[in-house]
């Protein structure tokens, strides 16, 4: 069962993290995100919008990470997939076929496979 004062806790933290991310504070949202999922992990939005904080500071293996954790708990939403993939063009030949591989096993099993889970 959920308990309904981390979740409304979690949403307050989501709003200030968002807030602070519209702010250029990028570290203190990353803070924030983090703080709201260890008390609301199954909310997939916050681990999504932790994954974009930490592209933007080129945190790319811990975007990755969170992206994929969102995607693990959404996998029918496209738009967490879609942003993975836009990820992946950040790195070598190599290592992009890699993600994109890891991607669409984490598509096709609505899970992430070892190295990019959260």
């Amino acid at each position: 069962m959920v308990d309904k004062s981390k979740v409304r806790e979690a949403k307050k933290l989501l709003r200030i993290a968002n807030e602070l991310r519209q702010e250029g504070k990028l570290k203190d949202a990353v803070i924030k995100y983090r703080s709201a999922i260890d008390l609301y992990p199954n909310f997939a939005w916050l681990h999504y919008q932790l994954g974009n904080t930490l592209a933007n500071l080129s945190q790319w293996d811990d975007a990755i990470n969170s992206l994929c954790k969102a995607v693990e708990i959404k996998p029918n939403l496209r738009v967490f997939q879609q942003r993975l993939e836009s990820l992946s063009g950040q790195f070598d030949e190599e290592l992009y076929l890699e993600v994109n591989q890891d991607i669409r096993i984490a598509v096709e099993k609505g899970i992430c496979t070892s190295g990019y889970q959260h």
